[in-house]
């Protein structure tokens, strides 16, 4: 009974010591490594700056991480940006002039992220985020080609146009490839400076080009005239365009003639509504030739009654000479 007793008292502690040892293995096996970035010597080591810009940030979550990280980045390449050049984009929906000094929303391409780790020291996640430099510049690459082989050329057929009014629009057109290039152009020079410098001659002929365009601009002083228009509010719109895109509108001895047309003919009247398709057509003249023309057909309007479906017409015209025929200009 004796040995029996011992017995199990040997076995009972053998168990409670085996435990004991697998908890501490487990333990152990648990414990999370700490990833080498986490340092800035590490994060250097793994992403060296030769060939990556990388930053780091703790977050509450790993969401908040990275997006703290790339937050980081984006600051990385406003402070290595120091153009000054102003420089005026025309798209379909607006025109904006503007400094460029990372005026390209500090856009990020190719931004990679580390698997984000929680940090029992710090309660948060860490992360970096980083782009590799060679990478993310030949990403951006085709945008900066593009804008080098069309817009020099474009822009130097533009200034072969005599006439003044047509020589901004040339110039104009040849600068919408730069839209693009813009949107690039700091991100590549803060990744990648030395292979940046070969599109540096681009950003100087765009700062050249919108001096043409601004001095061409004086030349042009034209009148603005609109039929079917009682209230004006369509030559008040045309006009206030023309001078927002630095032409001189004026009635004293123009060099050319802006005439407008609005149309509110195609009306129709169903059991419910009144409705009327609007339309309106511009033209530029100078010495009989036209320089310009448009004609616009815009959304069909509606009202209860012919007054209302009117005065929504008028609006709409008047809102698309405001918005739409810039682009046309």
């Amino acid at each position: 009974m004796k040995n029996k007793i011992i017995s199990f008292i040997l076995i009972l502690v053998s168990c409670l010591a085996f435990a004991g040892g697998k908890k501490d293995s487990d333990s152990k096996e648990e414990k999370p490594v700490v990833p080498v970035w986490m340092t800035d010597a590490g994060r250097i080591s793994i992403f060296p700056d030769q060939q990556y810009i990388s930053a780091f940030a703790f977050g509450g979550n790993a969401e908040t991480a990275k997006n703290k990280a790339a937050e980081t980045l984006s600051e990385y390449i406003k402070s290595h940006v120091t153009s000054s050049v102003n420089y005026s984009l025309n798209n379909e929906d607006t025109s904006v002039s503007q400094n460029s000094t990372v005026q390209t929303d500090n856009l990020l391409f190719n931004t990679e992220y580390t698997t984000p780790f929680y940090s029992d020291s710090y309660g948060m996640f860490g992360v970096v985020a980083y782009i590799d430099r060679a990478k993310a510049f030949n990403y951006v690459k085709p945008k900066l080609d593009s804008a080098a082989r069309t817009f020099p050329k474009e822009y130097e057929q533009a200034l072969l146009v005599e006439d003044d009014f047509e020589k901004v629009l040339a110039i104009t057109k040849s600068r919408e490839s730069l839209v693009s290039f813009y949107e690039v152009y700091d991100f590549a020079r803060a990744i990648k400076p030395d292979s940046a410098s070969q599109y540096e001659q681009v950003n100087i002929l765009s700062e050249q080009s919108l001096a043409m365009l601004n001095q061409t601009k004086k030349n042009v002083t034209v009148s603005v005239k609109f039929e079917n228009d009682a209230e004006c509010r369509f030559k008040s719109a045309l006009s206030s365009l023309f001078t927002e895109l630095g032409f001189t509108v004026t009635e004293k001895s123009p060099k050319y003639k802006c005439k407008g047309i609005a149309n509110f003919e195609g009306q129709q009247k169903t059991s419910q509504t009144h409705e009327i398709y609007p339309s309106y057509s511009v033209e530029v003249i100078k010495d009989g030739n036209t320089k310009f023309s448009v004609e616009r057909k815009l959304p069909k309007t509606a009202g209860f009654d012919q007054a209302t479906a009117e005065r929504r017409s008028k609006l709409a015209v008047e809102d698309d000479i405001k918005t739409n025929l810039r682009s046309k200009l």
